[in-house]
């Protein structure tokens, strides 16, 4: 699961997994803490295999854009946030 949180004040992205069918979740923030009036909003999550992707959008810039990170690992670990821009 994928979810963003605000409750400090300040946007951030989290993934949660389970290994032993939901009885417990591994969370983890993967997307950093934003300040000022940044919003990140709907959150989306897929997997195939053990890929996983987790997309969201974020004002960082002044625009809403989409960020992208993926984990070749279940979930253990994502690689560096991508931001991509209107161009592409």
């Amino acid at each position: 699961m994928a979810w963003t949180n605000n409750d400090t004040g300040h946007w951030k992205v989290f993934f949660a997994k389970s290994i032993d069918g939901g009885k417990t979740l591994k969370t983890m923030m993967i997307g950093a803490p934003n300040k000022g009036h940044t919003v990140d909003q709907n959150t989306e999550i897929s997997a195939s295999g053990s890929n996983v992707y987790v997309t969201w959008w974020t004002n960082k810039t002044g625009v809403l854009l989409p960020v992208f990170r993926a984990s070749n690992d279940n979930g253990d670990t994502f690689a560096k946030a991508i931001t991509l821009n209107s161009t592409g």
